[in-house]
């Protein structure tokens, strides 16, 4: 039973990259822990941080390509239109134009492209490669 529920957990995980990032992430607590003066505080909170992306980093890695593939064309758009919402009618902060407001809260749509162009990429690629 337990064989049955790590073997859900990890079946689309690469065991190796999953030791380097353990290898990495250890190292990183280290000097947390040494560079804020013993404050266990902080490594408690960034260890909050790496849990919550190891639950993402599971549930990207749980889902379909093919399903990868039907978000990437609505995932470019919106990021899309939101970059053109920057530019239209971001704030300046620090010099630059990043942000966007939407009422309850502030967004850089940048980072939603550097999913979107990715994925967007590997779907023309996919859907073209044939033509090429």
């Amino acid at each position: 039973m337990i064989d049955k529920l790590i073997g859900f957990f990890t079946r689309h995980l690469d065991p190796f990259l999953m030791a380097v990032i353990a290898t990495l992430l250890g190292i990183g607590m280290v000097v947390l822990f040494s560079a804020s003066g013993g404050n266990l505080s902080r490594v408690a909170g960034q260890l909050l941080n790496v849990g919550v992306a190891v639950s993402v980093m599971w549930v990207a890695a749980n889902v379909p390509p093919q399903q990868l593939a039907r978000l990437a064309v609505p995932v470019y758009a919106v990021g899309l239109a939101l970059l053109i919402g920057v530019a239209l009618f971001g704030e300046i902060s620090h010099g630059a134009r990043r942000w966007l407001n939407v009422g309850v809260t502030r967004i850089q749509p940048s980072e939603l492209m550097k999913i979107g162009v990715p994925l967007m990429l590997a779907w023309y690629f996919d859907r073209y490669e044939a033509i090429l």
